[in-house]
């Protein structure tokens, strides 16, 4: 299976991204403005572990986890932990973008999972409540994207 970022479909001010695309069939996801434009193939390819299928309860927890984005200069890891108040926890996975470029910037992103184990023909998705490796730079951006995204699964 080839993962493929075909040209964003837009709709008003929304826009669609089939994300994930196999015989036909895809994954869209709603990615709300101001940062869609930071997601590019090597943003999707960050979010692929290739050679395991990781079921949030039986995954080691903060271990690093190599991803598709392996390239000369970026290198992203992913890893899962859970966080708890005391009463309930919750599983996130975090990215970590070890050697950044011009456009990924190096540093942590943490997304809550919203909806894990899903599965599909050549593994599990996760859905997580915002894209990992978008690195934000100033609090008003980690603001921003933090009050304004909201993720819909599409048929």
């Amino acid at each position: 299976m080839s993962f493929g970022v075909p040209n964003a479909i837009a709709l008003g001010s929304e826009t669609l991204l089939p994300i994930f695309t196999s015989s036909g069939s895809s994954i869209k996801v709603w990615l709300p403005p101001p940062r869609p434009e930071k997601i590019d193939q090597k943003v999707i390819d960050g979010h692929v572990i290739p050679d395991y299928v990781l079921f949030t309860d039986a995954t080691p927890k903060d271990h690093d986890y190599n991803t598709l984005a392996n390239y000369d200069m970026l290198r992203v890891t992913i890893s899962f932990t859970t966080q708890s108040d005391g009463r309930t926890s919750r599983p996130y996975v975090k990215s970590n973008t070890h050697l950044g470029d011009g456009n990924h910037a190096e540093g942590v992103v943490l997304a809550e999972i919203v909806k894990a184990n899903i599965p599909v023909k050549n593994g599990v998705v996760h859905l997580i409540h915002r894209p990992l490796m978008v690195v934000d730079t100033t609090v008003q951006q980690f603001l921003e994207v933090t009050t304004a995204l909201h993720y819909t699964l599409l048929p």
